[in-house]
């Protein structure tokens, strides 16, 4: 239930700033994903199904707000949170780095998805130009920020994580 809502307003807050903040600022002509971050990070840390909702609500999130085609990004950063769901049982939290390799990947597949259905299918195949103007630049300056926010995700998360374990402890029966 915790982790519901702290993703739920980790959502909230990373959209504002994902659609506000660094649009106007534009870092190196890049805008972080901060939504495939929050996405990848649920799951990694808890599975297909949690990563799988989570990058729904942000996908829908970005679809009722921006989206010209609705459910093309639920569908994605859906798919970007199942992927991520794979690495759950076999990686190893404390580690940074592979959460932004992660990222990293999963910021080129969706920006090569975002490209075949906006731009290839449409006539327009100068992917050179996009890769190198778009995807790339995109997607380092993501993987740049997952180091960051990863890591207070992950903080948040071992607090909350205590804090359950501390309330289990604590029955009626042992007092």
């Amino acid at each position: 239930m915790k982790h519901g809502i702290f993703y739920g307003i980790l959502i909230i807050i990373c959209y504002v700033l994902q659609t506000t903040l660094f649009i106007r600022g534009g870092i190196v002509s890049a805008v972080p994903n901060l939504l495939l971050i929050v996405t990848v990070s649920a799951g990694l840390l808890h599975g297909n199904r949690f990563g799988m909702a989570v990058g729904a609500v942000s996908g829908l999130a970005l679809d009722l707000f921006q989206g010209r085609m609705f459910g093309f990004y639920a569908l994605l950063l859906l798919l970007a949170g199942y992927a991520a769901g794979f690495f759950w049982k076999v990686y190893f939290e404390k580690a940074a780095r592979v959460p932004a390799l992660i990222v990293l990947g999963a910021d080129l597949a969706c920006g090569f998805i975002i490209y075949v259905v906006k731009f290839f299918l449409r006539g327009r195949i100068r992917f050179a130009g996009y890769l190198t103007r778009v995807m790339i630049p995109e997607a380092v300056c993501t993987a740049v920020f997952a180091l960051l926010l990863y890591r207070l995700i992950l903080f948040a998360e071992t607090k909350i994580i205590t804090e359950e374990k501390r309330g289990r402890r604590r029955t009626w029966l042992r007092d």
